[in-house]
């Protein structure tokens, strides 16, 4: 009974645009909801990070080498050798990682400058978002790149970022305050008070206050942002829905469910 409960045990959780991903207590993955194009296959790779996207995932192994698995339509999947810090897997089908150097690299689907990482070394998270991407330098300055149609790469040199996370025409982070920031299309009003993490889906965006609890906004369809009471540990906002990691660490879906994206898996 013990090994089952550690087996199950959960430490993060994705959720894409119709399907969603969760990392076990045991480094493996487990995906479901939409399989069209393989983006709801579990790698068998044993992963300590994961990020999703539309169509595909990825994630850093133990190494710190990068795994890539779903949709390799534009080469997204192809991630380079060598050791990393981050990796983010795009909104539709790019991908990109920080290098142990501090310095960026994106590859998959190019246009709209989407692969033009900026130069430097002293970055320590990215954010790939739908045909832009953001990073976050170890000062907390933001960075932003690719299709600005929106605003989403026009980001304010004045904030320092403790986050950042790039949705499909916006970008969040959290401020080294506490307070959010928003940039982009924004998708509703950003609510006040103190953050610990937030998430920028296709059209809403979900966010964890420093109480614990968990807050949405934006294109509320199918009830994605109507966050369930309780204390969360992850929140991530995808398509039409929307998952988080409880403090007891199981995983709890909301949102539309139309290809069981929602049906979470037992804690």
């Amino acid at each position: 009974r013990g090994d089952r409960c550690e087996l199950t045990r959960y430490i993060d959780v994705i959720a894409g645009e119709t399907h969603s991903c969760a990392l076990r207590g045991d480094h493996t993955v487990y995906c479901w909801g939409n399989n069209e194009w393989g983006q709801a296959n579990s790698t068998s790779d044993l992963l300590q990070t994961l990020d999703g996207a539309v169509l595909h995932q990825c994630g850093l192994r133990e190494d710190k080498t990068i795994s890539c698995w779903g949709s390799n339509g534009y080469t997204q999947l192809d991630a380079p050798t060598g050791s990393f810090f981050d990796v983010s897997a795009g909104g539709f089908s790019t991908s990109c990682g920080v290098k142990s150097d501090g310095s960026l690299i994106c590859w998959g689907k190019s246009g709209d400058g989407v692969l033009d990482e900026p130069p430097g070394n002293d970055f320590v998270d990215v954010a790939a978002g739908y045909y832009f991407s953001c990073a976050r330098s170890e000062k907390g300055s933001a960075t932003c790149w690719g299709s600005n149609y929106y605003g989403q790469t026009k980001v304010s040199p004045d904030i320092t970022l403790a986050s950042i996370d790039a949705g499909y025409w916006h970008a969040c982070g959290v401020r080294t305050d506490g307070a959010l920031y928003c940039w982009g299309l924004t998708t509703g009003n950003t609510p006040t008070g103190k953050f610990k993490m937030v998430s920028a889906g296709i059209e809403h965006t979900c966010a964890i206050r420093a109480d614990d609890t968990a807050t949405c906004w934006g294109n509320a369809n199918n009830d994605r942002t109507k966050a369930p009471d309780g204390k969360f540990l992850k929140i991530s906002a995808g398509g039409g829905h929307s998952c988080g990691l409880r403090a007891d660490n199981s995983v709890v879906c909301w949102g539309s469910n139309d290809k069981g994206q929602s049906d979470a898996p037992p804690p």
